[in-house]
């Protein structure tokens, strides 16, 4: 019976720290991202990734970030 409560318990917490990080966020700007059309082969794939993140103060410069996504597993398709 004490697991149940506890269950609960921790359920009810994490819905409360839910709301309150939904209502009282603090937006520091947007990140906005693009990935590179492919292929995917049979054990993987990998696609470029380039994102601009353009911040809420219009006092700092946007800041470019540049990477790859890599999946591994079974992966047979194409992306545009």
């Amino acid at each position: 019976m004490s697991r149940i409560i506890a269950a609960a318990a921790i359920a009810i917490v994490a819905l409360v720290g839910q709301a309150r990080a939904e209502t009282g966020g603090v937006e520091l700007g947007v990140l906005d991202c693009a990935i590179g059309g492919g292929t995917g082969f049979f054990f993987g794939s990998s696609k470029d990734l380039s994102c601009t993140f353009t911040p809420a103060d219009k006092t700092f410069a946007p800041e470019a970030y540049f990477g790859a996504v890599n999946k591994y597993g079974l992966d047979i398709g194409t992306t545009t």
